[in-house]
């Protein structure tokens, strides 16, 4: 269609309707993954709102026109990084400069009143905030000219003063942030050293009077050295969307920067929060501290095939190998010397075959 387009139109530029094939022309052109498509598109647009601008065609030649020149940006960040670190990564087209504040937050507060899950401010709540307190740091981010119409990226830096805590950084295309002409952005960062890890297992403890593993294991660590960090406070919540999140268990991190969570009768949905002087981290995912059993010795095979696919009559030769040990520690040996029994199942289950 594309082809046939170009070869018609020249032709029939008299008549009010080529700009209405210049408008599909242009509409197909800027599909195309060329890098130069939307540049080419642009123009072919252009020519159909100058020569009939008031026909159905040229109007929708403009509108084409706007929507590929028309400014667009996204903003994403880092959820924990340290001050002028190079965190923020906007997203960008047809616009030379964007805007940015940053808003300390006090986090503890925030949980404290929450009656959702979304803790962080968002929509109207960033606003008002935006709109009804100086910033604690404001900076501009001259953004490169994008002469193809195509989305760029562009990386900016947390300022370099920002004492550690939690922050809303709020974007605006203009610089007085206002509601109207404009596109605003706010999305939360934590600015500071701590950076938590949970894995499952770590320790054991009483539940309904059962000795059980699980649980969940957190290490702090320096996020600037990767050295783990005694001493730091971690609190443990329940998620309460409609009473208000509550705070269960708090844990200080021993020499090797870790606490253990055992399981508990309840055993989720919780959140964590760590505090160490001014320096805060919080992981707002679902943890669950469910019970295990203790690892142990086990058995078990691998088995072969000489091929993955068989025609009828062909013969099936195959291989096992049998081991044992302990997959948690990665020591597993051969199980040299055990009975090892094979069957071949058909599409019904039933054993067809058998070898040991």
């Amino acid at each position: 269609i594309r082809a046939h387009l170009a070869e018609f139109l020249p032709s029939n530029r008299k008549y009010a309707w080529w700009a209405v094939g210049q408008a599909l022309l242009a509409e197909y052109t800027q599909e195309e993954a060329a890098p130069d498509a939307l540049v080419r598109a642009r123009k072919l647009a252009a020519e159909g709102v100058e020569r009939f601008p008031s026909s159905p065609g040229g109007k929708h030649c403009l509108h084409i026109l706007k929507s590929i020149e028309a400014p667009e940006y996204s903003v994403e960040a880092m959820r924990v990084d340290a001050a002028g670190r190079r965190s923020v990564r906007i997203t960008h087209r047809n616009l030379d400069r964007l805007h940015l504040r940053a808003y300390n937050l006090d986090l503890e507060a925030l949980i404290k009143t929450a009656r959702d899950n979304d803790i962080f401010p968002e929509g109207a709540e960033a606003r008002k905030i935006v709109g009804a307190r100086r910033p604690d740091a404001a900076w501009a981010v001259d953004l490169p000219k994008t002469s193809d119409y195509r989305d760029h990226r562009t990386f900016t830096n947390l300022p370099q003063g920002l004492a550690p805590g939690l922050y809303l950084i709020a974007s605006s295309a203009r610089e007085d942030f206002a509601a109207t002409v404009n596109r605003t952005i706010g999305l939360s960062v934590i600015v500071g050293d701590l950076v938590m890890i949970k894995r499952d297992g770590g320790g054991r403890a009483r539940v309904r009077n059962a000795d059980v593993a699980g649980g969940k294991e957190v290490l702090v660590l320096s996020g600037g050295t990767g050295r783990p960090i005694p001493g730091v406070t971690v609190d443990l919540y329940a998620f309460e969307w409609q009473k208000g999140h509550t705070r269960v268990e708090s844990k200080a991190t021993d020499a090797q920067g870790r606490v253990w969570f055992a399981p508990r009768e309840q055993p989720g949905p919780y959140f964590l929060l760590a505090k160490k002087g001014r320096d805060v981290a919080f992981d707002p995912d679902y943890l669950y501290l469910y019970g295990g059993s203790e690892p142990r010795d086990s058995r078990a095979a691998l088995i072969y095939t000489d091929r993955s696919i068989y025609r009828p009559g062909q013969k099936i030769f195959w291989k096992i190998l049998a081991y044992k040990g302990r997959a948690d520690r990665g020591k597993l040996s051969p199980d040299a010397g055990s009975g090892v029994s094979v069957w071949l199942g058909d599409t019904n289950n039933r054993r067809v075959a058998e070898a040991t």
